[in-house]
């Protein structure tokens, strides 16, 4: 049975200019209406092989995915090289090291020793695609007793077990919130996503705390650097979230596949909107 046989994945060609392959998945900041404000033709007979956005949440099967689509006649935006790429440090980090925290990844949890060899204390740990929702005592590592903890929980971690390890330098980012708990200080911090080359949203990071705004010269600086790495990973829909540090440069924290992130502050309606535009100039 063809895989779009799934109900749960709904299929649709947006404004006549693009293809999207969609799942509700529970999430506020990621489930779009996209039939509510746009105009979205179902089609019992889809005209294949075609070329579709998905938005069906993170997978962690990305290339099986990818291939039971193709045997569908549904490509979708990234194959499975793009979608690394653009999602897992090992491939985008030797793309922009000069504009990010220095990073080493293992395929097991590394000794101690070892990380002490090159990172001084604090250290960041995280999973090759990203962090267990922000926990703090599974990212910012301040002695051997919370390294301890760390090798305990990660192997354990429903989000992290699966994951390369990546050990990052820890920079001091400006701070937006002071509390205490197990959570990753929110930071000055934006989201950018980027389609074809193309800005197409910006936003703050961190949605769920009091809006931040950013300067037009802060913003002029960030998206400088969230271009460059736009040109440099090279894939066609690809988030990168930037942040400020202390000192005021402005870094690279991550890249994303754009397929797979929340929106966080960024309006969908005007991202999708960009991306329809862009479409419709191409054709």
């Amino acid at each position: 049975m063809s895989i779009l046989h799934d109900e749960r994945l709904n299929i649709c060609l947006l404004e006549d200019t693009l293809w999207m392959l969609t799942k509700l998945i529970g999430k506020a900041n990621y489930d779009f209406a996209f039939e509510q404000l746009f105009h979205c033709a179902h089609k019992y007979q889809l005209p294949t092989p075609l070329t579709a956005i998905a938005r069906v949440g993170a997978r962690d099967d990305y290339t099986a995915f990818y291939n039971a689509l193709q045997q569908a006649g549904v490509s979708l935006i990234h194959s499975p090289s793009d979608h690394a790429k653009a999602s897992e440090l090992p491939h985008w980090y030797p793309l922009i090291m000069d504009l990010t925290p220095r990073s080493r990844w293992f395929s097991t949890m590394p000794s101690l020793e070892t990380i002490i060899a090159e990172f001084d204390f604090p250290f960041f740990v995280k999973g090759a695609r990203q962090t267990s929702k922000h926990q703090k005592s599974l990212s910012i590592i301040e002695n051997a007793d919370a390294f301890a903890n760390l090798v305990q929980q990660y192997k354990n971690d429903p989000i992290l077990h699966w994951q390369d390890v990546v050990v990052r330098e820890y920079l001091p980012l400006r701070p937006i919130a002071n509390d205490n708990s197990d959570s990753i200080p929110p930071s000055f911090e934006f989201r950018t996503f980027w389609y074809k080359g193309q800005l197409v949203g910006a936003g703050h990071y961190w949605f769920e705390m009091p809006a931040y705004k950013w300067s037009a010269s802060e913003k002029a600086d960030a998206l400088a650097i969230a271009s460059q790495v736009a040109q440099r990973v090279d894939v066609p829909f690809l988030v990168v979230d930037v942040a400020q540090r202390t000192d005021g440069q402005w870094i690279v924290i991550e890249c994303n596949d754009g397929q797979e992130s929340g929106y966080a502050g960024i309006s969908p309606i005007t991202l999708w909107r960009n991306i329809r535009d862009i479409e419709k100039s191409r054709s």
